[in-house]
């Protein structure tokens, strides 16, 4: 699985060389054929509803839909993008950046009119501009040069235009968020605290099993993260602080969570034309 997000569900199946989107709540599933530019090892996609504004996105079904490809060539400082549009039914001529990064395989992060994908090892960050034509930029990760220190790290949407980003260190957690955007699309990070997992997970938890696998915006625009353990997985909330274990036992062999919420209204239901459905 690349992503999910309003709904959708965004998976590459290798053996048709595509996409494949699904929606978890009907079981629908559409299949989406790749692009062609230079798709390495190093790639990735999002998926979001291209509905607008006016969409609430709790009850996106069947409705208009993009996809955002990026991947970066693995012998050239290359990075290329394009969007596929479930309106036309047809990838957008791809755009280019001279980056000398690989994309990552953690799930992209929207923000904002931003789309933004983790690059080397969560040192550097890709932002896709949704808005016009669609361009590429990209930034470092906070305090870039001891971020070797860290074993995890991720991107958390922050309110409407905001970005936070999460590193983990043994038991603890930092967090920084990202100033105002700047004329040149970037304005720096500010520190924000550092939370020690010691003190929220129960014991015994060994230190070197605990993992940022998955973080996601809660109730109230709260920041959500998910740490796998060998114990089992816990969501944790950040404001106010709060601990949920969502999985019992020794965490499974995947490294990356990602978080589902949507309503399915009556219209969505189809039911057999021999079945009969009787009044309560």
């Amino acid at each position: 699985m690349l992503d999910c997000r309003h709904g959708r569900a965004l998976l590459y199946v290798n053996s048709c060389k595509g996409y494949l989107l699904w929606d978890p709540r009907t079981g629908e599933e559409r299949r989406i054929r790749n692009a062609h530019i230079s798709q390495d090892k190093f790639s990735t996609a999002a998926v979001m509803c291209a509905a607008g504004a006016s969409c609430g996105h709790q009850d996106c079904h069947g409705g208009p839909f993009r996809i955002i490809l990026v991947s970066t060539d693995d012998e050239w400082p290359v990075t290329y993008a394009c969007v596929y549009s479930s309106e036309s039914g047809e990838w957008s001529v791809p755009i280019t950046l001279h980056f000398d990064y690989h994309v990552d395989e953690l799930p992209p992060v929207l923000a904002g009119g931003g789309m933004y994908f983790m690059c080397e090892y969560g040192h550097v960050i890709l932002r896709y501009e949704l808005h016009g034509e669609g361009t590429l930029s990209w930034f470092e990760a906070p305090e870039h040069d001891t971020l070797h220190e860290f074993e995890d790290t991720a991107l958390i949407p922050a309110g409407d235009c905001g970005l936070k980003y999460a590193a983990l260190a043994t038991y603890s957690l930092h967090l920084w968020s990202m100033e105002t955007m700047g004329a040149d699309g970037f304005a720096g990070w500010t520190p924000l605290r550092v939370f020690e997992l010691g003190a929220l997970l129960p014991t015994p938890v060994r230190r070197n099993s605990i993992t940022l696998i998955g973080t996601g915006p809660g109730p109230d625009e709260s920041d959500i993260i998910f740490v796998g353990t060998d114990v089992g997985i816990f969501s944790i909330g950040l404001k106010p602080r709060w601990i949920k274990k969502v999985y019992e036992g020794p965490r499974p062999d995947y490294y990356v969570i990602f978080p589902y919420s949507g309503f399915l209204t009556p219209e969505h239901f189809t039911l057999d034309r021999t079945e009969k459905v009787y009044p309560l």
